[in-house]
């Protein structure tokens, strides 16, 4: 893809390349969009409280709690109150093994891998698939996926080992940030860390999880944080508890889309603050139509920016919001992403709703070379 040739000027290429540099190393036009002004006070707090979903309660229960008990004077034994913890996401169900999760950002894409592809999840068979099998052979798979969205692959090798991965396909052409050198799942969620009012410090743990490549519990970044009012968080909050991580994430300002797709041409992500009403619902089922939000409520609420479609309409998101609060037991089609992973918002309509013209840039210290 040719790349604008504004970026090369623009000084947040050079700090974020500096820093891979240092770490690591290894072998569109913008859309028009109305930018509000940042508010008087200098600081715009996100809570993302419980929202109201399209989903139906069901599915198995996700919730992980510790109770403690201890015995009084008179030797009665009580309960403490339930702390949430947080699960780490960076593995698959029980019965999938380790993972490797995989991004194709177009329709186009191929996926290749050694081996022979035995099993797709929620097809009884290979041939019932959505894929395209004309340039695989019996030691190599190579296949095109016929269908956008999730799916669930299991590769057998010769030595009959077998490989678990959860494959990507975006429903357009797309840049990614975790399309090339990560395998590995970074989304995180709001939904049990807590409070219901966790998603800047989701957002942040996310942040560091795709720098470093390194699980970090939303609820450490809520404790660093602290609580007050509502819960709500600032930018200055977050950028703070990233930064302590050794990561050299800055507070960016937004002056049109193109600056958020500088910060994504250079392998990094952005982390914004918008009101939720300004952004279309999906009108189909969430797991399977990607555009629009997947949940109606109006708050301010923290994401992440991980992707823009080429022609420049929409923007990849990791939303932290679950798909329920009382199980987030809903997946796409790989049976292990979250309703949140790779939503398609329009970038137009997501612009002129941020409630502060400003991003946390966020820039990649760790790859995994391919």
């Amino acid at each position: 893809m040719k790349k604008n040739r504004y970026i090369y000027c623009n000084p947040l290429v050079f700090l974020f390349a500096a820093a891979a540099a240092l770490v690591f190393s290894c072998g569109p036009r913008a859309i028009p969009a109305a930018i509000p002004p940042a508010e008087a006070d200098g600081e715009q707090v996100g809570t993302g409280a419980a929202s109201d979903n399209p989903f139906p309660d069901g599915g198995e229960t996700a919730i992980r709690q510790v109770i403690q008990q201890s015995g009084d004077a008179a030797g009665a034994v009580r309960d403490s109150a339930a702390a949430f913890i947080d699960a780490p996401p960076f593995g698959p169900a029980a019965d999938s093994g380790a993972a490797k999760f995989i991004v194709l950002s177009s329709p186009d894409d191929f996926f290749v891998v050694n081996g022979t592809l035995v099993k797709v999840k929620r097809y009884a068979s290979i041939e019932e698939a959505p894929l395209d099998f004309s340039g695989s052979d019996q030691q190599l798979t190579k296949v095109r996926f016929n269908r956008p969205g999730f799916y669930g692959l299991t590769v057998r090798d010769a030595d009959f080992s077998e490989r678990h991965y959860s494959v990507f396909v975006s429903p357009l052409p797309t840049v990614h940030s975790d399309a090339a050198g990560a395998d590995f799942d970074w989304y995180l969620t709001q939904f049990n860390t807590g409070t219901t009012s966790n998603c800047g410090p989701a957002a942040a743990a996310m942040g560091i999880a795709w720098s470093t490549g390194k699980y970090f519990p939303v609820s450490a970044v809520r404790e660093a944080v602290g609580w007050q009012g509502d819960g709500g968080t600032s930018f200055e909050e977050l950028l703070k508890v990233i930064k302590d991580q050794g990561i050299p994430a800055v507070i960016a300002p937004i002056r049109s889309a193109q600056s958020i797709k500088d910060v994504i041409d250079t392998g990094g992500i952005a982390v914004v603050l918008f009101r939720t009403e300004g952004v279309g619902t999906t009108d189909g089922d969430p797991a399977e139509d990607l555009f629009g939000k997947y949940y109606d409520d109006s708050v301010g609420h923290y994401i992440v920016i991980k992707g823009y479609s080429l022609e420049g309409e929409y923007f990849v998101i990791y939303d932290p919001i679950p798909s329920d609060w009382s199980r987030n037991s809903f997946r796409y089609g790989d049976d292990l992403s979250m309703i949140g992973r790779n939503r398609y918002y329009p970038a137009e309509e997501l612009l002129r709703s941020l409630r502060r013209a400003d991003m946390i840039a966020v820039p990649r210290l760790f790859r995994v070379c391919p």
